[in-house]
């Protein structure tokens, strides 16, 4: 039982943290005014626009598919980096962006935590 409620809270601490990272980024959409822009986007701005949409898609997704969650999570920051160091030319990765991999390290920490626990009551 002790080990079900950790992992809820866990559970929990994920989507908080998930949640408080898309807050931030919708604050930082309407801060710059970003649909204002839209028209003038380049093809560069709008690829990484869409690994911050996966992001966000894959916070909300974590709610019901904690291992789908974490894999969109990551795959997008991912991708944002790479995308970022092709456009630049230069190897330096956006080393500011990492924290957004917390909430899809959890997701997946839990997914496996659970995935555990089913097969230790098996």
């Amino acid at each position: 039982m002790k080990k079900h409620k950790r992992i809820q809270i866990l559970r929990w601490i994920a989507r908080a943290v998930g949640l408080v990272f898309v807050g931030t980024l919708f604050l930082f959409f309407i801060g710059e005014k970003i649909w204002d822009k839209m028209n003038t986007l380049t093809w560069l701005d709008i690829l990484l626009l869409l690994c911050i949409l996966f992001f966000m898609i894959g916070v909300f997704l974590g709610f019901y598919r904690e291992l789908w969650g974490g894999i969109v999570i990551i795959a997008s920051i991912f991708a944002f980096n790479i995308i970022d160091i092709i456009a630049s030319a230069s190897f330096e990765w956006q080393f500011q962006l990492w924290f957004l991999l917390i909430p899809g390290i959890l997701y997946l920490i839990n997914y496996f935590l659970s995935l555990k626990k089913q097969k230790n009551e098996e």
